[in-house]
């Protein structure tokens, strides 16, 4: 892998451009343009771990869109959505789009808050 994941991304975009692959080059646009968003909220370029924060982030936001699609009965849209995280999942963190593609790995335990004690005023 030569260079950065940015110049990848780049580059992967002008192959899909090329073969007319519309579902793939969606996907890294939008990737591209939410990298090129924090690099303007953070004033710097992103380094590779940076970019691949913004691609788990990309990922979440896939994960969720199925699951309210889903939920919905809106089938196509989520094969659309699936088929985008596939395509992001390539740059996110390996544990971020592993874990983040099965709905069970979501679940968290919860801890009870503690109970508050009232305290009558006298």
């Amino acid at each position: 892998m030569a260079g950065s994941l940015k110049d990848q991304l780049h580059a992967e975009m002008t192959q899909a451009l090329k073969a007319g692959e519309r579902t793939r080059l969606g996907a890294l646009r939008m990737l591209a343009a939410a990298i090129t968003n924090k690099e303007k909220e953070v004033l710097h370029d992103l380094s590779d771990d940076e970019v691949r924060e913004v691609a788990g982030k990309e990922v979440k936001k896939r994960t969720e869109s199925i699951e309210a699609f889903e939920g919905a009965g809106r089938q196509e849209l989520a094969d659309k959505e699936r088929a985008e995280r596939e395509v992001l999942a390539a740059y996110a963190p390996e544990q971020l789009s592993e874990a983040r593609s099965t709905p069970s790995s979501r679940r968290r335990s919860r801890v009870p808050a503690p109970r508050r004690r009232r305290i009558s005023a006298r």
